[in-house]
């Protein structure tokens, strides 16, 4: 912003005089200069959603406080806002723009806006030194409160004295015309005016009493449906809950079930194994038995063998002792014949 400012003031009197339909937007942000009028138009629709909510609540209030028709402290029961205060606001403003002269309307609104924001301001100032003993939950600073008033005083007066018009006479006028409906109708409160008020306040109070009831007991007809359906919906889900939970204790009977026979199969197979094993040492035993026997048996034929053949031995043993002895006895007759002969001889 300093930027944009020092660049329109070094402009020189000739490019002010050359170009004198130039915005200071043209001649500062010449290729950007469309950017200007669209946040003006973004700031606009800003200011008109805050002036919708607070005009229409202001409204709002000035008919609880009994300052306008009570009519415009009723409330939305739906969405909860001030309808008819609301309404009377958009009636107000299609009023307005009637004219369709939009620089009137901007210099009725500004100077009846600002007096407005001046008053409210000094009425602060004021109420803190005279109702000192208020309970204020938020405290401004009476500082603050002077420096809006005398702003609000600088932008009221300040157009008035550059160019006077009869506008911001014809908008005093119509401010101060409200003065003497508030002294009539508010501030004295005559008889008249009251009970033809009473009788009309009493007639809408009926009126919104009885759409109260009726609302009342569509809403507990509603909740009464809804307290229904949640039963229901509730029993639903009890019994879905149940089925869910027979379901499932189903399936883990089921699953025990296929346990337990998938444990019989393994312990039977197991078994199985165990006795195949058994028979497979068994007959790894017989084997074995058998195997000794065989050996046994050989054992048994080798030994006989030995003892046939120790035997044979023995007998020839035997034969040749014999024949040996046989022998002998022959030499021995033989001698004892030559001994004989030789005796004979002799």
């Amino acid at each position: 912003m300093c930027v944009c400012v020092c660049v329109w003031s070094l402009q020189t009197f000739a490019d002010r005089v050359l170009y004198p339909m130039c915005t200071f937007a043209d001649r500062v942000l010449y290729p950007m200069s469309w950017v200007v009028p669209l946040f003006v138009v973004f700031s606009t629709f800003g200011a008109a959603n805050g002036s919708c909510f607070t005009a229409g609540r202001l409204t709002y209030v000035a008919g609880r406080e009994g300052h306008m028709i009570k009519i415009l402290s009723y409330i939305s029961l739906k969405y909860y806002t001030p309808a008819p205060a609301l309404i009377f606001n958009g009636f107000l403003a299609i009023i307005y723009i009637i004219p369709a002269d939009i620089n009137t309307l901007i210099n009725y609104f500004s100077f009846a806006q600002w007096v407005i924001y001046g008053l409210t301001a000094l009425a602060l100032v004021v109420m803190r030194f005279t109702r000192t003993h208020l309970h204020r939950p938020v405290k401004v600073p009476v500082v603050i409160a002077g420096l809006v008033v005398c702003v609000s005083c600088y932008l009221v007066l300040a157009p008035i004295i550059d160019k006077p018009a009869l506008e911001y006479l014809y908008c005093t006028a119509f401010i101060l015309s409200g003065l003497p409906i508030y002294l009539l109708f508010i501030h004295h409160t005559h008889t008249w005016s009251h009970s033809i008020m009473q009788q009309n306040y009493m007639c809408l109070e009926q009126n919104q009493n009885n759409m109260c009831l009726e609302q009342n007991r569509i809403c507990l007809d509603q909740n009464q449906n809804r307290m229904c359906l949640e039963q229901n919906y509730m029993c639903l889900e009890q019994n879905q809950n149940c089925m869910c939970l027979d379901q499932n204790q189903n399936r883990m009977c089921l699953d025990q079930n296929y346990m337990c026979l998938e444990q019989n199969q393994n312990r039977m197979c197991l078994e199985q194994n165990q006795n195949r094993m058994c028979l497979d040492q068994n007959y790894m035993c017989l084997e074995q038995n058998c195997m000794c026997l065989e050996q046994n048996q050989n054992y048994m034929c080798l030994d006989q063998n030995q003892n046939r053949m120790c035997l044979e031995q023995n007998q020839n043993y035997m034969c040749l002792e014999q024949n040996q002895n046989r022998m002998c006895l022959d030499q021995n007759y033989m001698c004892l014949e030559q001994n004989q002969n030789r005796m004979c001889l002799d």
